[in-house]
């Protein structure tokens, strides 16, 4: 009886044995695993997918040239110079604006560079006959100067920054009827040049994201003319700093 007993638990504790083993993967009378083998191939991450030209997560911010456009809307603010002396917004309507930015990052954070930036309008309601259908009228302004950008978060997916410049504003009005027309233009300096925004990395290659700019400048110069006349410029008598605030959205090539 004692020796049936005895066949029937050696295969009972041979199985009792080697489970553990098959559990942990491993083959009967193989040594066990060490602490720092790598995990089965079933147990690893799989790899994390990357697209072709995407943005992968922590891509090095980018250094050496760069180039930006800026398209948004511009808003007069503050006075204009005698001796058109009043608000800037009754000489002056809102403008669609074109803006680049055109320079070099000799590091992930700072950008030097100009700014190049003109915009298209039409006259405010001070100039009333523009209205009437007769008289064909519109504005433009123009502004070119140096500029450095600072990124607060370069590589990041959201980059904000902030920037700075100074530079020169012109700003001129044409009246046209009947085969005839008339010209003005009024220009000075730009104190501040000052932006912020915030850059969308889309890839390595481009981002896109909001900005507002704010420029406050001074006309001191305006030069009247008109076909089969001379130009006439003169320096204005009394000078007043007026503003244009900007608000749109801005394309970064390698951000």
């Amino acid at each position: 009886m004692s020796r049936l007993l005895l066949r029937l638990h050696r295969p009972l504790l041979a199985a009792l044995l080697l489970t553990p083993a098959l559990a942990l993967g491993q083959a009967p009378g193989s040594p066990p695993p060490r602490a720092d083998a790598p995990a089965p191939a079933e147990l690893q991450p799989p790899p994390p997918a990357s697209s072709e030209g995407g943005l992968e997560l922590g891509a090095p911010a980018h250094k050496g040239f760069q180039l930006a456009v800026r398209l948004g809307g511009a808003f007069p603010a503050g006075t204009h110079s005698a001796p058109a002396f009043g608000p800037l917004s009754d000489s002056y309507g809102s403008q669609f604006t074109l803006n680049l930015d055109v320079g070099a990052k000799p590091s992930k954070y700072v950008f030097v560079g100009a700014f190049l930036g003109a915009g298209f309008g039409d006259l405010g309601p001070k100039f009333a006959e523009c209205r009437s259908g007769v008289i064909s009228c519109s504005a433009q302004t123009y502004r070119v100067g140096p500029e450095v950008l600072v990124s607060i978060l370069p590589g990041s997916l959201i980059d904000p920054w902030i920037g700075a410049g100074v530079g020169f504003e012109y700003t001129a009005r044409h009246e046209s009827a009947s085969g005839s027309s008339l010209s003005e233009a009024t220009y000075g300096p730009e104190f501040a040049h000052l932006m912020l925004g915030a850059d969308f990395r889309v890839n390595r290659y481009l981002g896109v994201g909001p900005f507002l700019d704010v420029s406050l400048a001074e006309y001191t110069t305006q030069t009247d003319s008109s076909p089969g006349e001379l130009s006439v410029t003169n320096e204005l008598p009394q000078k007043s700093v007026h503003a244009w605030a900007q608000l749109g959205a801005r394309f970064v090539l390698f951000p």
